[in-house]
């Protein structure tokens, strides 16, 4: 029997196949198990995330009360803190004026001076009325003297020097009503001199020299001058009724004017009304700023 036949030999070309068979099946498994193992990590990692969403985030802090407290925004009008329409108390020519709008002043700084001829001569009359009646009660105080020392000689009626006191005593009586007049005339002719009454500013003027003066307060006479007091300014605001319960003595607020619309200034409420405006419903509160670098206006400056 031949070798060939008794050791049978296996085709060279199926063993290349079935090598390769089983590497495509290592690769394929292979693949497998990376997906398989990537999307086990990918679902990992999705849990993880999801997780970490579902847990809030919040910043934790200490409420505080704002001192503040809202806001409230309304128009108010600026006033002087003190203001005075000047007029003349006599009538006559104006002879010079010393201050004019912008003028800082000083109580009892004379403004203005008013030629009075007329009160001038009534003053003269007076004068001349008094000494008329202090000689007459000279002469009347002599003879009631003399009367009653007559009387002790028993040669006069005590009635004539009764007469006689009493002649003296009216006499003495006209002449205080002659000198009371003539200081009233004099003080009146003081008041020539226009002065201002307190510590401010000229913010108007409406007289030049020349003028006819009348006396009297506004409807007779011209109101001169006006002097106002600026280093403190009122404010005064209608709040509605609704906010005025909130509104009190020392209530702060911030001030804005057109002239300064970039700046604020701070205010204080010093009064208010403790009623309600009917037709507008709305309560008027005082207010208090300082002015005292004259920056602010007051509705009055002309």
């Amino acid at each position: 029997m031949s070798s060939e036949s008794a050791f049978p030999v296996t085709p060279p070309s199926r063993r290349p196949l079935r090598i390769a068979g089983v590497v495509a099946l290592l690769i394929a498994v292979g693949i497998v198990a990376a997906g398989l193992v990537l999307r086990a990590d990918d679902a990992h990692k999705l849990k993880t995330w999801t997780d970490a969403q579902a847990v809030p985030s919040v910043s934790v802090i200490q409420p505080i009360r704002d001192a503040s407290g809202p806001s409230l925004q309304l128009p108010s009008r600026l006033e002087a803190f003190t203001r005075a329409p000047i007029f003349a108390q006599v009538s006559g020519y104006l002879k010079s004026w010393n201050a004019d709008i912008g003028t800082p002043v000083k109580a009892g700084q004379q403004l203005a001076e008013i030629e009075t001829p007329e009160l001038d001569q009534q003053l003269l009359q007076a004068r001349a009325d008094l000494q008329s009646a202090q000689a007459n009660a000279v002469v009347a105080g002599t003879t009631a003297k003399r009367w009653e020392a007559l009387r002790g000689t028993d040669s006069v009626a005590q009635q004539d020097v009764d007469q006689r006191t009493a002649d003296y005593t009216a006499k003495a009586a006209i002449v205080a009503a002659a000198k009371a007049n003539v200081d009233r005339l004099v003080a009146t002719k003081a008041f020539g001199r226009i002065v201002a009454p307190f510590d401010g500013v000229v913010t108007a003027r409406d007289t030049d020299v020349g003028a006819l003066i009348n006396a009297g307060s506004s409807g007779v006479g011209q109101e001169l001058f006006e002097v106002s007091e600026v280093k403190q300014l009122r404010v005064y605001v209608q709040v509605p009724q609704n906010y005025a319960p909130a509104i009190h003595n020392g209530t702060t607020a911030t001030l804005t004017v057109p002239e300064y619309p970039d700046q604020q200034f701070t205010a204080r409420v010093i009064a208010a009304a403790d009623s309600v405006n009917s037709t507008s419903g709305t309560t008027l509160v005082q207010l208090l700023v300082d002015n005292s670098g004259g920056r602010l206006l007051p509705g009055g400056l002309r």
